[in-house]
């Protein structure tokens, strides 16, 4: 994981769903029997769970941006894949970096996409839309069953 990417929204949600999580772990010890183990239960699952959540509110409400693709496909007399879109920001803060992640015939998100488009010096504001476009070479792949997905951050 590059560090880079990690901003301070990020230490914010996982600081408040670590609170959570030792808030229902300390009421666990106050009630007995079953109630107890139902929370340590539940705690010990959201714990589990931390990094995912983190994530998830992050990319969906704090990091929020729509991918409209234009154009994605592979060319035809080359080994080369073509990407033309639109990112609009509608998130809660500014973003300058986006990761633009290609899974090809993969089980998405289970595997490592094939390729990483970054996009970088976006400078992507609040409510607004950038458009792009990319090549990818060396794609020697059918486009057939592709999967795109985007993440992007301060």
């Amino acid at each position: 994981m590059d560090f880079s990417y990690i901003s301070i929204f990020d230490f914010l949600v996982f600081s408040i769903l670590l609170i959570i999580n030792i808030a229902i772990f300390l009421l666990g010890l106050l009630f007995g029997d079953i109630k107890r183990i139902l929370l340590f239960c539940i705690a010990f699952i959201l714990f589990l769970a931390l990094p995912f959540l983190n994530v998830f509110i992050v990319d969906n409400y704090i990091n929020k941006v729509s991918l409209e693709l234009t154009s994605a496909k592979k060319l035809v007399y080359s080994n080369s894949f073509f990407i033309d879109g639109k990112i609009t920001n509608q998130g809660k803060q500014d973003l300058n970096k986006c990761n633009l992640y290609l899974y090809i015939n993969s089980l998405y998100p289970l595997q490592k996409p094939e390729f990483l488009i970054k996009l970088e010096n976006l400078s992507l504001t609040r409510g607004k839309s950038i458009d792009f476009s990319n090549v990818v070479d060396d794609f020697k792949f059918d486009d057939k069953y592709k999967k795109i997905s985007i993440r992007c951050f301060k």
